[in-house]
């Protein structure tokens, strides 16, 4: 069954939704670990039918992608200042050689 999403996840989300599917917050007696993966932008749930999906998994699925969109946005925010702090560290080195530069006199 393909569930399609409303873009295609990154690497990342994809990779890590088999697992959150396998051990979701919360699921029901008729949850199946195993048979989740991602496609491009779609979810698939192998082997089973849309009625089950409206009937057991619907509320397991929104229950994992909000999950990972949450970590997503964490690992986005962590780049996003690591990313920060080493242009921080290279334009103070480069004004650091700036100004030893600037003393060196050669006679």
């Amino acid at each position: 069954m393909p569930i399609k999403l409303s873009r295609r996840p990154p690497q990342e989300w994809a990779a890590a939704f088999p697992q959150a599917w396998d051990s979701p917050p919360e699921f029901t007696t008729m949850h199946r670990p195993g048979i989740a993966s991602v496609s491009g932008d779609c979810i698939i749930l192998d082997g089973t039918t849309v009625e089950e999906v409206r009937d057991y998994h619907a509320r397991t699925l929104t229950l994992v992608v909000a999950r990972l969109n949450v970590a997503q946005r964490q690992l986005e925010r962590d780049a996003q200042a690591e990313a920060q702090r080493a242009a921080e560290q290279r334009s103070t080195h480069a004004d650091n050689v700036r100004s030893v530069v600037d003393d060196i006199r050669f006679q």
